[in-house]
């Protein structure tokens, strides 16, 4: 009997190690067959329409990411690029528009954010002339005033006319600055696409040389970097900052007592 037991058991385990394995096999060829039901075109769109979409024109175009830098400015041009942009937002005044294209951008979006030397002397040049100095002639302001317009987040939207996300034209704008760097250690949150600010002037100082860069490199960051993602807070009609704004980020991020320069509490 004891044979027998022995004997009988091992093609049951057999049996129920096949039957187990079965039954996954024909599980995922279930989830299989329910994902093709349910988008029976996915497969042969993904095959053939992979990166594909329509431009104006109706021309059916590819993108390629292997070749990004020659792929774009060939493939969409500046004008389709704001028809796109239009389609999608509407403003409070048609003037809002110009400052999605000037000399320095369409430069810039041209050359890929690569200009050669001729375009970035020009582009340095440009936007080195249009820095200006608040009424009280001084680069620094008030620290607690820049606090201010560092967390603040108003200004700079497009929205639907009179919709709550547009801008009101009767309130200063922010800086919005957390959204790419960290400033105040205590502030709770922050981005990373730009360096962290946190104890800039422990660091460098509050000499007026430092104080004169770090105004100037606010106003206008393309004229120390002449494709820089850094907004030009002071620069061009309709700016974001004014410059008694900016002299007060300044002494936000330079002032000795300014939080930016204290320990995390």
């Amino acid at each position: 009997m004891r044979l027998n037991t022995k004997l009988t058991s091992v093609p049951l385990a057999l049996a129920a190690l096949i039957l187990s394995q079965s039954a996954l096999s024909m599980s995922g060829s279930v989830d299989e067959q329910s994902k093709k039901k349910a988008s029976p075109q996915t497969e042969a769109t993904t095959q053939s329409d992979e990166g594909a979409f329509v431009a104006e024109d109706g021309r059916k175009l590819k993108y390629d990411p292997k070749n990004d830098a020659e792929d774009r400015g060939q493939r969409i041009s500046e004008a389709e690029f704001m028809q796109a942009v239009k389609r999608s937002f509407l403003v409070n005044d048609e003037q809002e528009w110009k400052r999605f294209s000037d000399p320095t951008l369409k430069t810039c979006n041209v050359s890929h954010d690569k200009p050669d030397m001729e375009q970035a002397k020009s582009i340095l040049a440009r936007e080195k002339a249009s820095i200006v100095l608040p009424e009280h002639g001084r680069y620094m302001g008030d620290w607690k005033q820049g606090k201010k317009w560092v967390e603040g987040a108003h200004g700079g939207r497009i929205g639907y006319p009179g919709f709550v996300d547009a801008d009101n034209p009767a309130k200063l704008n922010g800086a919005n600055c957390y959204a790419c760097h960290a400033v105040d250690p205590n502030f709770p949150q922050n981005g990373n696409m730009g360096p962290s600010l946190t104890g800039f002037g422990k660091m460098r100082g509050q000499g007026e040389p430092m104080q004169k860069y770090t105004y100037e490199y606010i106003f206008n960051a393309k004229s120390f970097n002449p494709c820089s993602l850094m907004p030009r807070f002071g620069n061009g009609e309709g700016h974001l900052l004014t410059p008694e704004q900016i002299a007060d980020i300044v002494a936000f991020l330079l002032d000795p007592e300014s939080p930016v320069n204290q320990p995390k509490q």
